[in-house]
């Protein structure tokens, strides 16, 4: 909603993911949908990975993952979310998810030391997102200027304690400041 005249799927539920998923790359949908479509956001992983708890549970009549004995639950889910998440990757588009963030407990490599890092919410189904992808990008307000107006935000691809970020790439800038 934030671009006007941007096409987007109002999606609700993982059965609609699934749907939209389908007609962007099935081989019978995919030319057709690419001369549309360049790049694809997926906003946001954690709801996504949410719907796609609930898809789970609901087909196999459970309330939680854990209701399915040995960790079944979550291999089902593990199998689900990168089926799709995969034919999504694969099917040449570019791809921009969108992540909230949580604090982390880490503890430093060499030093042993605990700290705290602002992550990528969405379990190890965000893993897999963070393993695809070739950049990511943590974006910070720049609060407002004296006249009180929006200053647009930073975003940083170098990982730092303070958050989770990185690119693949050499020459990336390590920040884009506004």
């Amino acid at each position: 909603n934030a671009i006007d005249g941007l096409p987007y799927a109002d999606l609700t539920c993982w059965r609609d993911f699934k749907q939209v998923n389908k007609q962007l790359t099935d081989p019978k949908t995919l030319s057709k949908a690419k001369e549309i479509y360049k790049t694809i956001i997926l906003d946001t992983v954690d709801v996504a990975v949410q719907w796609c708890e609930s898809y789970i549970c609901s087909i196999n009549g459970i309330s939680k993952l854990a209701d399915l004995p040995y960790g079944q639950g979550y291999s089902l889910m593990n199998k689900e979310w990168f089926g799709e998440i995969n034919k999504l990757a694969n099917a040449g588009y570019a791809l921009i998810f969108i992540a909230h963030s949580k604090e982390k407990e880490k503890i430093a490599p060499i030093t042993g030391e605990k700290y705290t890092q602002l992550c990528p919410v969405g379990g190890s189904q965000a893993d897999l997102v963070l393993n695809l992808v070739d950049m990511i990008g943590y974006i910070r307000s720049n609060g407002l200027d004296a006249d009180g107006n929006e200053i647009h935000s930073s975003i940083f691809f170098a990982n730092t304690r303070e958050f989770q970020a990185g690119s693949r790439f050499k020459y990336m800038p390590k920040v884009i400041k506004s």
